[in-house]
């Protein structure tokens, strides 16, 4: 900032005064024939008089080096030109003129060096003004300046463009009325109603004190275009995370028709007894209720697939919340076990005691472990044995997850690329299964990464989630809560 101001200062225009030396020498022969004429034609005899003039003269407008030069000039001819029995042209009488001539070059050169000083801090200030009222009134940044009143006493023309109206007609009003309400800290968000549209705005303020009185800057920065554009590509990601969830479904057509047929065959089969036990001439009604009952756990045990397929299918926003980390996984592995029923592998699931809770959006954290168990699925599908493993793990803050299997596993090359989007290894495959679980994990401040399993030999995909507040804490707090009521 100080190199930018040199610049802008050292482009002052200095006065150019003309040869100073050359105007003090014809002052002093001036004032040496002013002298002259005056004794002649006036009868004024005051020989060192005007050379006094001439000094002052010089040195208000050249300086004390001018005035010194008409100095010596004028009391130098009038010594030269003076007739020999003047009284006056004496060398007491020119000493003293010399000593005052000095005197006076002296204190002129300093009041000149004074003003020009003025003059030029007063030319800077006034250019420094200018530059900085252009920066001010021009910037694209919005700009209010407010006194300790909160009043508005200076706007930019950002400023009025975003409230739609100009910058004049917005200095002397609250800064409450402008934005909904005042700041009561230097940094913070806020949506605002401007011309039937939500401004999603960026406050920020800072304080200075100028002549004794407290005023601050706000600066706004409008992020409407930046969070209207998250928020279409959060719903884009949304209809992107479902049509994931549809494809995997689709990918267990069969098994979930298999699923689902079980139940409904066994209802068929009990609804026959039942109905075999009603038609005898002496019906067994313990033995009816008995197969009634039967019936209703094969009807909700078909209601409960239906129901974790809908709740894993439906469009739904983000959502995290604290739930029990061997709970999530549970449901996702029973939607997974349907894709592992369908190559007969064996599946292993080891889930360790995990004391903490995890802060995830439960229905993604399913979708996540779905697709690496249909990719497992996927690669163990020619293997003459086929196993499967799913383990989750405490460490520290963190909760670890993996999916492994003994297919022919991840090539070290693409394990760095195998989350990109639109790559994959598989031949029908389009390449978003594992994009999308990378982003569901980073979007828990977290990551996923792919190694080999040490135990199964094939691929192993393992993520992290952070853990939430201990249970003992959360038990604690829901017991002050009953004992509070």
């Amino acid at each position: 900032m100080h190199r930018f101001w040199a610049m802008i200062d050292d482009e002052q225009a200095r006065p150019r005064r003309g040869s100073g030396i050359v105007i003090a020498s014809l002052a002093g022969i001036a004032a040496v024939a002013t002298a002259k004429a005056a004794r002649h034609y006036i009868g004024v005899d005051l020989p060192f008089m005007f050379c006094v003039a001439a000094a002052l003269a010089t040195a208000i407008h050249y300086g004390a080096l001018a005035s010194l030069t008409a100095s010596l000039t004028g009391l130098g001819l009038t010594i030269v030109l003076a007739p020999a029995a003047d009284p006056l042209v004496t060398i007491h009488n020119a000493a003293g003129a010399a000593v005052f001539c000095v005197c006076i070059a002296l204190f002129g050169g300093a009041l000149l060096r004074y003003s020009a000083r003025e003059r030029r801090f007063a030319a800077i200030a006034r250019r420094r003004e200018r530059v900085l009222q252009g920066m001010f009134v021009g910037s694209p940044a919005i700009t209010l300046i407010i006194d300790e009143n909160d009043q508005v006493v200076a706007a930019n023309e950002a400023a009025g463009r975003l409230f739609e109206q100009p910058s004049s007609a917005l200095i002397g009003r609250g800064i409450a009325a402008l934005i909904g309400e005042g700041l009561r800290s230097s940094r913070r968000r806020l949506t605002i109603g401007i011309g039937g549209r939500d401004r999603h705005l960026r406050v920020t303020a800072t304080r200075m004190t100028l002549a004794g009185r407290r005023f601050q800057t706000i600066h706004i920065g409008d992020e409407t275009e930046v969070t209207e554009a998250h928020e279409q590509l959060a719903s884009t990601q949304r209809e992107l995370y479902q049509i994931a969830r549809a494809t995997a479904l689709g990918q267990l057509g069969s098994s979930i028709a298999h699923e689902l047929n079980q139940p409904l065959a066994s209802v068929a089969n009990y609804s026959g007894v039942a109905r075999a036990l009603l038609t005898a001439a002496d019906p067994d009604i313990s033995a009816v209720r008995q197969v009634l009952d039967d019936t209703l756990d094969q009807v909700f045990r078909a209601g409960q697939v239906l129901k974790r397929l809908r709740e894993f299918v439906r469009r739904r926003a983000f959502d995290r919340i604290d739930v029990d980390a061997a709970e999530v996984v549970g449901d996702a592995v029973r939607l997974g076990l349907l894709a592992v029923k369908e190559v007969n592998a064996e599946l292993t699931v080891e889930v360790a005691p995990v004391n903490r809770t995890i802060c995830v959006d439960v229905v993604q954290l399913q979708q996540v472990i779905l697709n690496l168990m249909i990719n497992a699925v996927d690669a163990v599908r020619s293997q003459p044995v086929r196993r499967i493993a799913v383990r989750v793990w405490e460490d520290g803050e963190t909760l670890f997850c993996a999916v492994s299997d003994n297919g022919p596993g991840i090539p070290s090359s693409l394990r760095t690329t195998v989350f990109e989007p639109f790559r994959s290894s598989k031949e029908q495959g389009i390449g978003i299964g594992l994009a999308i679980c990378r982003t569901i994990v980073e979007a828990h401040a977290e990551k996923i990464w792919c190694d080999t399993d040490p135990v199964l030999g094939g691929a192993r995909f393992a993520f992290s989630l952070p853990l939430s507040n201990s249970r003992e804490a959360e038990d604690v707090d829901r017991a002050s809560g009953l004992h509070n009521r």
